[in-house]
């Protein structure tokens, strides 16, 4: 008989944790209260501070929780504000320049040289003009498929000021030199480099390299590579050279990645400040900082019973609202 209620129990337990064709929510996510966050929020913001007296330098390694900086250095953040500009609008090139050149930072060897030249040809060089619109076409939307994409926060090295002023000579709403919507000298000085390292005998029309225009995951974005190594295995693996000339460095997007950033910011942060999406976003921050307690599990069933007292099945089925 306890054979019997044992199979019965353990059948009940498979049939709980598979509910048409998996695990479903059988539990709301708690909302929290205005004072749960207002508290909650504080807190961040002192802890913030805190570690930015402790450090003793006028800007921490992290940013300002609930700035815009803030939501770009994470990976959830940045991917849903990043696809809420592309549900919004038709908007999407500069967050899709921005997306490809955090996969470009990240790549190594060969893959770093087919990449850059996607990202030349795909967003720093004239379009076409669309027949039908007479706008210059538009590349392709694409969408983040990581978990790990998330913007370097700490590679801003333009003041407040500089910054205003680089954006008002470099806007270009009209689209008229690329469909990225940035000209001016920074423009310039990006697509002459590139133009000028892509003008090798290997890039004639005879030997086209043929570019990937797909999303790509990239590597793990904690690891740290060797500036000398890397410098040397680019060097090495230069596919659009066989001379030992460097692929152009990182730090050459630098000050034009920070005017890209910035006209999205202006364009698209408040609007997704005051978007549901962004509510979602903190609402999840605020349970990613609580404590696991017993009344966020479902008692299932008891497993078995031993020395050291009874083992159960819990599971944690919850639904983000």
């Amino acid at each position: 008989m306890e054979e019997l209620q044992d199979a019965l129990e353990d059948a009940q337990y498979v049939n709980a944790i598979n509910l048409d064709e998996g695990p479903r929510p059988i539990t709301a996510w708690e909302k929290p209260s205005e004072e749960e966050m207002n508290d909650w929020t504080m807190h961040r913001l002192k802890q913030w501070n805190d570690d930015k007296e402790k450090s003793g330098m006028k800007n921490t390694p992290l940013p300002e929780p609930f700035t815009y900086d803030w939501v770009l250095a994470n990976s959830l953040g940045f991917f849903m504000f990043a696809a809420f500009i592309k549900s919004v609008g038709n908007d999407y090139v500069q967050i899709n320049f921005i997306e490809d050149l955090l996969r470009w930072r990240y790549l190594r060897g060969r893959s770093r040289g087919t990449k850059l030249r996607s990202i030349y040809d795909r967003y720093l060089v004239s379009f076409e003009n669309d027949k039908e619109t007479k706008q210059i076409k538009k590349p392709p939307l694409s969408q983040i498929n990581e978990v790990d994409l998330e913007y370097e926060y700490g590679r801003k090295k333009v003041q407040k000021a500089e910054l205003e002023k680089l954006v008002a000579e470099h806007r270009d709403d009209s689209c008229r030199n690329s469909a990225l919507g940035v000209s001016g000298k920074l423009y310039d000085k990006v697509v002459k480099t590139l133009t000028e390292y892509f003008a090798t005998d290997s890039l004639t029309d005879d030997t086209a390299v043929t570019v990937d225009l797909s999303v790509s995951s990239t590597p793990d974005l904690q690891h740290e590579i060797d500036p000398a190594e890397e410098s040397k295995e680019e060097q090495i693996n230069d596919p659009c050279d066989s001379s030992t000339k460097a692929i152009p460095p990182k730090e050459l997007f630098d000050k034009f990645e920070q005017v890209v950033l910035e006209i999205i910011r202006i364009k698209h942060w408040q609007a997704f400040k005051a978007s549901s999406e962004y509510t979602k976003l903190i609402n999840y921050m605020w349970h990613r900082d609580r404590k696991v307690a017993d009344d966020d599990f479902f008692l299932m069933r008891v497993l078995g019973r031993g020395g050291f007292g009874l083992v159960t099945g819990k599971v944690q089925f919850v639904e983000y609202i």
